[in-house]
């Protein structure tokens, strides 16, 4: 495996990252909406950021190895990592996973914390304003997601490296 196949690799668990990222932009539409009632300028902001995240995240998935070319210079075919990529893209996808897991874990538990403190009695989840409970879901779909990259790192190694699985 060549130093510019690992950046690849690296590079297209980056645009999986991207693609999580844009949900939160995307997500946050329809509750500025239901906050003001009208189109306001951050709704448009939104969805131009999490349309950039999405574009993005198309074209580094598609176009790795363009981007590892021009990061890395081209070296000889001789100079091999001793690492497989099969190898390599678990090791990144149970990294990614376990930094998806701590971000939101730290993001649900801040949420009921803070509705615990405003909760002076019944449930903390009807407490919550409908824009935490928003920021919630997708803090849990993110978790489960989480759980699933560093469980299954296995099928989205073959995934990021399209079916070519090297167990060497």
């Amino acid at each position: 495996m060549t130093p510019q196949q690992m950046v690849g690799i690296g590079v297209r668990l980056f645009a999986v990252w991207l693609l999580l990222s844009s949900v939160r932009y995307l997500s946050s539409v329809p509750v500025a909406l239901a906050r003001t009632g009208e189109f306001a300028e951050r709704v448009y902001q939104s969805y131009i950021i999490g349309g950039a995240f999405l574009v993005a995240a198309v074209l580094l998935w598609l176009f790795p190895m363009f981007v590892a070319h021009k990061l890395v210079p081209r070296t000889h075919h001789d100079d091999r990592l001793s690492l497989s990529a099969f190898q390599a893209a678990r090791v990144g996808c149970a990294l990614i996973g376990l930094w998806l897991f701590a971000q939101s874990s730290y993001a649900i538990v801040w949420l009921f914390m803070s509705s615990l403190m405003i909760t002076v009695s019944g449930s903390v989840f009807d407490a919550m304003p409908s824009e935490s409970r928003i920021e919630l879901a997708v803090s849990v779909v993110e978790l489960a997601f989480s759980i699933a990259l560093i469980a299954r790192s296995r099928y989205f190694a073959q995934l990021a490296l399209s079916g070519q699985s090297d167990e060497t």
